[in-house]
């Protein structure tokens, strides 16, 4: 029996995973399966925040008019605390009734969201529902994209899907987004390239971040600082960025560096970490928890560092952090972020002298 059989049998479905447009595909999928559309009489779309739990329940409960299932699509729902859902009846929904929570793409990097989730999945399990992740990842990512390139005419090459993904952030419904305009674009060619990734795919800005530190792990100052520009954008928008963007992701990365340089010199790899290394990370971001492309860009990136250059790089982009807020002299922000680039990449390759 396929999941949306089995989705279709139940009165509770959770959609969750961080692929949302798998999410919204099985969406579309099932409620074709019981006979209805989005825009039904007997289908009832409600934002998790704007109504409760009583009645979303009220609302599934209600008899069918033009349908065989009254249908109630929950959105957003991590943006509800799972305990306004106790003694609401979602263990008690009629055959009837059809409740699909949606756990939309909010930001699990809020502690928030992520206990919210477990305690819905925790929630839906003991309501005996369906559950359906849309995670897709690895290997079973590059096989679905490899087959939707070759479906649109163009193969695509191993190494080209890999920059792909890379590029998307790890996302699967980014890469097959951005798959689209490259079938268009290498059509009539043998097979879509490296080369054709890097000029049409529009980069996700954790792949910009790592972009800019490769820069700097090899001396690639320019580079690096291309990818900085690429980031602020221009004047009007350059505090949104710095703070919301540049500076976080900088810092996460060079944690993440730091940790992927600890398994190097521990002699093991984040997956398979002694417990002693493990409980050196910090929670978040920890390695060990990270996409497989981003264990594999930090593992290769660690091998060019140590840990007391590192340790220099870190007290940079405290002085940058001070430099922006005020606490230290500093220019523009712009010129600020670019010293601090410079400054790294002199900590990071500086050669000694007796």
């Amino acid at each position: 029996m396929s999941e949306i059989e089995k989705a279709a049998k139940s009165s509770l479905v959770l959609l969750a995973g961080n692929e949302p447009a798998l999410q919204l595909k099985f969406l579309d999928d099932l409620l074709a399966r019981v006979g209805v559309s989005r825009q039904d009489f007997d289908v009832e779309s409600v934002d998790a925040n704007a109504v409760g739990p009583r009645d979303w329940v009220g609302s599934a409960a209600t008899i069918p008019f033009m349908a065989e299932r009254r249908v109630v699509v929950v959105r957003h729902l991590l943006r509800r605390d799972p305990k306004d859902a106790d003694g609401s009846g979602l263990d008690r929904l009629p055959a009837s009734a059809l409740m699909i929570l949606v756990a939309d793409d909010e930001n699990m990097e809020d502690q928030t969201m992520a206990t919210r989730l477990r305690n819905w999945t925790a929630a839906v399990k003991a309501a005996k529902g369906f559950q359906y992740d849309s995670t897709l990842a690895g290997d079973k990512a590059r096989s679905e994209l490899r087959k939707i390139a070759e479906a649109g005419g163009v193969p695509m090459s191993g190494p080209a899907c890999d920059l792909l993904l890379e590029m998307s952030g790890g996302k699967f419904s980014r890469a097959a987004e951005e798959l689209d305009k490259l079938v268009l674009f290498c059509r009539g060619k043998k097979a879509i390239q490296e080369s054709d990734v890097r000029e049409i795919v529009v980069p996700s800005r954790e792949w910009n971040v790592f972009a800019m530190i490769d820069g700097l792990i090899h001396n690639q100052v320019s580079a690096a600082v291309g990818q900085l520009r690429i980031m602020v954008g221009n004047k009007r928008k350059a505090d949104a960025a710095t703070f919301g963007q540049v500076l976080p992701q900088t810092g996460r990365a060079l944690r993440l560096l730091w940790q992927a340089r600890v398994c190097i010199e521990a002699g093991v790899s984040p997956g398979s970490a002694t417990e002693a290394v493990r409980q050196a990370f910090p929670t978040r971001p920890n390695l060990a928890n990270e996409k497989e492309f981003v264990q594999r860009k930090m593992m290769s990136a660690a091998q060019r560092v140590t840990l007391p250059k590192l340790a220099e790089c870190f007290q940079i982009y405290a002085d940058t952090d001070s430099r922006l807020k005020g606490a230290l002299a500093a220019y523009d922000k712009h010129d600020t972020l670019e010293l601090m680039l410079l400054e790294m990449a002199h900590a990071l390759h500086r050669v000694k002298t007796a």
